[in-house]
């Protein structure tokens, strides 16, 4: 939670999955793909306790699921948390 800028136990989040993500680049460029294995959790959290970094991104929003099902502004990897498809094959779920 630390790029959220909290500091929360892991037991106060419920486990959701074991995801891989994979990408043409790197975060530093094009010379070679990145393979993440992620380990999902949900966490409730108010909006106010958020301190939200600008390292990496520059805009934050918040929406429904199905509004981020709907938008194609939203990655594929993150678009597959809210895919029961995507979700059915997932490890630990």
């Amino acid at each position: 939670m630390a790029e959220l800028g909290l500091r929360l136990p892991i037991t106060a989040g419920q486990f959701y999955g074991v995801w891989q993500h994979f990408y043409d680049d790197n975060f530093s460029g094009t010379d070679f793909t990145t393979h993440y294995v992620v380990l999902g959790f949900r966490f409730r959290v108010a909006e106010e306790e958020l301190l939200l970094p600008d390292e990496q991104h520059d805009d934050y929003r918040w929406l429904t699921p199905d509004a981020l099902l709907a938008s194609d502004n939203v990655h594929a990897n993150s678009r597959a948390y809210f895919l029961a498809e995507k979700r059915a094959g997932v490890p630990g779920l």
